[in-house]
C-alpha cells in the first residue's frame, strides 16, 4: 500500500519526503506535532521505524498539553522546544490559527496557575514572544509567496525543498487524499472509527431509518437516517453510510460504514451532561477512571472527543442493531488515528478501544440522551416532507460553498497584494460556514426536505468539497459546541469541469490571448459566434475567465487530470462500466471538434 500510494500521488518525491518526515521523527523536540492529519498520515506511510508508534502528536494534542508546558515555562523561565511540521504551506492562516489558539491557551494557563484575572498587554506579547521563540517550523514545500504568516514566526519557518507550491499543486494533493480514500470506500472527512462490514447486509437493512441514495460526481451513496426532533423541531440527524466508486463498485463484497450525527449547537451544561453520561456507562472501573482522566487533560480540544463520542455510539448500537458482521483487522491503526488527535496520552488507545467493542447505550438511552441535551439547540427548518430524491444533488447547494470559497479566496488574493495585513485578517478563516448556517441558506434558494439536504452535505464532504469541524476561532473556552465546514480549495475547480467539452479549447484561448496580449472576451465571442455555442455554455466560461481573475489564478491552474469528478448535466443514470465508457467517447469526440474548430480560426487569423 505504501508503495502504491507514494508512485500515484508523490511520484519521484517520494525519497525526498520520506527523509524530511525521518530527520524530524529523531529530532530531539521535546514535542514534535504534525499540523494536519494528511501529514501525520504520509509520515507514518514513509517510516523507517520498526515500531507503529509515533513520537508525533496531532496539532490539537499540544493544547491538551498546555498545563504541563507552562509549568515548564514558570519553573525554566522559557517555554520546551516544539517542532511543527507539515507537508506544504500554500498560505498561512490554518498554521497561524492554531499558533494564535496555542498562545491562548498558554496565557489562560498562566494566569489560573497564578491566579490572576488579566496580564498587563505587555506580558501578553512577551508570552507569545517566548512562545514563538521556542518554536520551530517545518515545511517540505512552499508557496512562491507567503505574506500572511504572524511576524513573530516567520523566522521560525524552515522550507526543505526548494521548489514552490503551486495552487494546481495543493489541489493535487487534496484530489489524491479524496480519491485514495474514495476508492477504498473511507469518508475523508470523518472523525470517527470506520467499521468494515458487508455490503449487501448494509444495503439490504429494512429499518425505521430512511434509506437514501444518492448519485454525484461519480460517487454512489447509501445513507441512512434518523430524525431527532423536539415536538416538531428538527434538532439532530443521525446517519450511517456507505459509498462506492460509481461503474465498479467493491469487488470483494465488503464497504466501510461511517457515522455521523448532525447537531447545530449544545452548550456548555449540555455537553457536560453527554460526558458524564457516557462516564457513567463504562462498566469497566480501569476505563471508568482513564475517561476520568482524560476529561481533566481535554479542556480545550473536548469539541472534537465529544464528536468522536457521540459518531461511535451511534456506530457500535447500529451495528449490533442490525447484527452486522464487522471486519476488526484494521482496528489497532484506526485507534492510533484517533488517539494521536489526543496527544496518544496514556489510557487514550484503551478508552477507544473499548467505546469501539462495547455498546454503552441502549438505542432509547441514546436517543433519549441526545433529545434532552439538544432541546435548546436551533432548529433546523425544512421546507417539505420527505419525498422521493432525485439522483441529483440541488445545483443551488453548489453554489451556495462555491460562492463562500470564491469570496475567501478573493479576500486572500488581495491581501498577498498587500504590505501590510491586520493581524486578526492572517488567523481569521473565512472558509468555514456552521452547519446551521448553511442549511439556512441551502432553505433560502430551494424547497428541500431536511434528508435532500443531508445527503447533499454528505455527498460534498465525501468528495472533498467540505470538512466537517468542531471550532473555527480561536476561542480557547469552547463553552459552545458547534459544527462548522470548511470549504476546501477543490471547489474552485467546479466552473472549469462545467465548461465539459470546452475544457482545451478554453486553456488554448486563454494561453493565445495571454501570448498575444489580445482580449479574451472579445476572442470568447468571436470563437461562439463560429461555433454557434449556446448561451449557457458561453455565460459558463464568461464567469470562469472573470472569477479565475477575482482570485488570482489562470485556468491553466484549474485543468488537473483528474477522473473522478464528472460534469453536472452528465448522464448521471449512467451507472454501468461501458455506458460511462461509451458516454465519455462521445464528449471526446465533441471536444475534439470544438478543438479543430479553434485551430482553424487561428489559421484564418481570425483569433
Amino acid at each position: 500500500m505504501k508503495e502504491d500510494f507514494t508512485s500515484r500521488f508523490f511520484s519521484n518525491h517520494t525519497t525526498d519526503i520520506a527523509k524530511f518526515y525521518n530527520e524530524m521523527e529523531n529530532s530531539s523536540y521535546m514535542y514534535k506535532v504534525h499540523l494536519t492529519q494528511r501529514s501525520y498520515w504520509l509520515s507514518r506511510l514513509l517510516s523507517d521505524k520498526e515500531s507503529d508508534q509515533s513520537s508525533f502528536i496531532l496539532a490539537d494534542a499540544l493544547i491538551m498539553k498546555a498545563t504541563e508546558i507552562v509549568q515548564y515555562y514558570i519553573e525554566k523561565g522559557y517555554f520546551p522546544s516544539i517542532l511543527i511540521c507539515d507537508l506544504f504551506m500554500y498560505e498561512a492562516s490554518e498554521l497561524n490559527n492554531f499558533l494564535v489558539r496555542f498562545e491562548n491557551v498558554v496565557i489562560k494557563v498562566i494566569k489560573k496557575i497564578k491566579k490572576i484575572m488579566t496580564i498587563s498587554d505587555d506580558d501578553d506579547l512577551d508570552i507569545r514572544t517566548d512562545v514563538s521563540q521556542a518554536v520551530n517550523i517545518n515545511i517540505y514545500e512552499q508557496a512562491n509567496k507567503i505574506s500572511m504568516i504572524l511576524v513573530r514566526y516567520a523566522a521560525r519557518i524552515v522550507v526543505y525543498n526548494s521548489n514552490v507550491v503551486s495552487f494546481s499543486d495543493v489541489i493535487r494533493h487534496q484530489l489524491s487524499k479524496t480519491s485514495d480514500l474514495k476508492n477504498s470506500g473511507i469518508s475523508p472527512n470523518s472523525f470517527s472509527l470506520y467499521s468494515r462490514v458487508n455490503e449487501n447486509d448494509f444495503k439490504s437493512i429494512k429499518c425505521e431509518y430512511k434509506r437514501v441514495e444518492s448519485f454525484y460526481r461519480s460517487n454512489i451513496q447509501t445513507v441512512y437516517m434518523k430524525i431527532i426532533k423536539s415536538i416538531d423541531d428538527v434538532k439532530a440527524i443521525l446517519t450511517i453510510r456507505t459509498h462506492e466508486k460509481a461503474y465498479f463498485g467493491n469487488e470483494d463484497g465488503k464497504c466501510y460504514i461511517t457515522p455521523n450525527v448532525f447537531i447545530t449547537n449544545i452548550g456548555l451544561k449540555e455537553k457536560e451532561k453527554f460526558l458524564i453520561a457516557v462516564q457513567t456507562k463504562i462498566a469497566d472501573i480501569t476505563i471508568k477512571k482513564f475517561f476520568e482522566d482524560l476529561l481533566i487533560k481535554l479542556k480545550g480540544v473536548n469539541n472534537k472527543f465529544v464528536t468522536f463520542l457521540i459518531n461511535q455510539c451511534l456506530l457500535t448500537l447500529f451495528i449490533n442493531k442490525f447484527n452486522l458482521q464487522e471486519d476488526l483487522n484494521f482496528l489497532e491503526s484506526e485507534i492510533d488515528r484517533i488517539a494521536c488527535n489526543f496527544g496518544n496520552i496514556y489510557g487514550i488507545c484503551e478508552i477507544v478501544r473499548y467505546l469501539k467493542t462495547h455498546q454503552i447505550f441502549t438505542e432509547k438511552e441514546f436517543i433519549g440522551l441526545l433529545e434532552e441535551i439538544t432541546c435548546n439547540s436551533k432548529n433546523l427548518e425544512s421546507k417539505s416532507d420527505y419525498v422521493k430524491l432525485n439522483e441529483r444533488l440541488p445545483d443551488s447547494i453548489e453554489k451556495i460553498i462555491y460562492e463562500k470559497v470564491l469570496d475567501w479566496r478573493s479576500v486572500r488574493y488581495r491581501l498577498t497584494l498587500e504590505s501590510y495585513i491586520p493581524t486578526k485578517l492572517q488567523y481569521t478563516k473565512e472558509n468555514a460556514i456552521s452547519f446551521f448556517e448553511l442549511v439556512k441558506k441551502i432553505n433560502t434558494r430551494d424547497e428541500l426536505s431536511i434528508y435532500q439536504i443531508i445527503d447533499s452535505i454528505l455527498q460534498l464532504m465525501d468528495n472533498g468539497m467540505i470538512s466537517l469541524v468542531e471550532d473555527e476561532n480561536v476561542d480557547v473556552v469552547q463553552e459552545t459546541y458547534i459544527q462548522f465546514f470548511n470549504i476546501e480549495m477543490i471547489v474552485l475547480l467546479i466552473p472549469f469541469i462545467e465548461v465539459g467539452i470546452y475544457q482545451t479549447t478554453v486553456l488554448l484561448l486563454e494561453q493565445r490571448c495571454d501570448c498575444g496580449g489580445l482580449d479574451k472576451k472579445k476572442m470568447l465571442k468571436n470563437y461562439a459566434n463560429r461555433i454557434k455555442m449556446n448561451s449557457k455554455d458561453l455565460h459558463r466560461i464568461e464567469e470562469l475567465f472573470k472569477n479565475c481573475e477575482k482570485v488570482g489564478l489562470k485556468v491553466k491552474d484549474l485543468a488537473i487530470p483528474f477522473f473522478g469528478y464528472e460534469r453536472r448535466d452528465f448522464d448521471e443514470k449512467i451507472k454501468d462500466g461501458y455506458g460511462a465508457i461509451m458516454k465519455k467517447i462521445e464528449l471526446a469526440e465533441l471536444a475534439g471538434k470544438t478543438v479543430k474548430a479553434f485551430q482553424e480560426m487561428m489559421e484564418e487569423g481570425m483569433i
